[in-house]
């Protein structure tokens, strides 16, 4: 890619897809500037690119790319170095594999879980998604939230049944990556690849890793500490995803 190109990251700021590619991009040193758009006041702009959910790749101010997997892959064309595909075919189709499974059936069950737990807890949800606005347009979007959580609510479909449902789907995501794993460091190769950065990356809501860029400051309120405490103990992914952040999410 020409220098001159110059190339934004249209993001939110707290999102674990958004992560993805801001870890791949991070790992790559490739030279970016980031739009961080604030949730729940984003579809406006995202509709003008003709856009409906972050994260979005311009180049030079239009579209370049859209979804995770596809700006990765656009990624790995234009900057090889350091490589998170697979060289050999077999690997590089399980290392995609893996990835497609965790954008479909793990990444968006972590939201929905986190959002049911954390949605009545207002500082947690300004802090978290608008920390990096000044105290004043923090606390609009808090009284935002506090006045639309029954539409956030209606919105994601944060009910009781489909809160059961994302811990099943929880259960059995993280159940077949422990299969997948089986006791290795790195899914595919002995080194890391997409597949790590991916589960790593859809799991952070969960990890709270000190290394998360966007990682809450605050106390956790004790229900959401309850519910990490219980996953804690229910899957060994975690620690797992703790440990891919300590060793490939720090000072690149």
């Amino acid at each position: 890619m020409p220098p001159q190109e110059a190339l934004t990251l249209v993001q939110l700021r707290y999102s674990h897809f958004n992560e993805k590619v801001r870890w791949a991009l991070d790992l790559k040193r490739v030279p970016h500037q980031r739009r961080t758009l604030v949730a729940g006041f984003h579809k406006p702009y995202l509709r003008k690119l003709g856009c409906r959910t972050t994260p979005v790749l311009l180049r030079d101010g239009e579209v370049w790319e859209r979804d995770s997997t596809d700006i990765i892959a656009v990624l790995e064309e234009h900057y090889p170095i350091p490589p998170l595909y697979p060289a050999a075919p077999e690997a590089r189709e399980r290392a995609l594999a893996l990835e497609d499974f965790c954008d479909e059936e793990v990444g968006p069950y972590v939201r929905q879980a986190m959002f049911y737990v954390a949605l009545p807890y207002t500082r947690f949800f300004m802090d978290t998604f608008a920390g990096h606005l000044n105290i004043y347009l923090r606390t609009a979007v808090g009284l935002a939230v506090a006045a639309g959580r029954s539409n956030i609510r209606r919105g994601l479909n944060l009910t009781p049944e489909a809160y059961r449902e994302s811990r099943q789907k929880l259960t059995a995501g993280f159940a077949r990556l422990e299969r997948e794993l089986d006791g290795r460091e790195y899914f595919v190769d002995d080194r890391f690849t997409v597949a790590d950065l991916t589960v790593a990356a859809l799991l952070s809501p969960m990890l709270m890793a000190p290394e998360h860029p966007h990682r809450p400051k605050q106390t956790l309120p004790k229900p959401i500490r309850n519910f990490l405490d219980e996953w804690n103990e229910k899957t060994t992914m975690l620690d797992w995803g703790r440990d891919i952040y300590r060793k490939h999410r720090g000072a690149q």
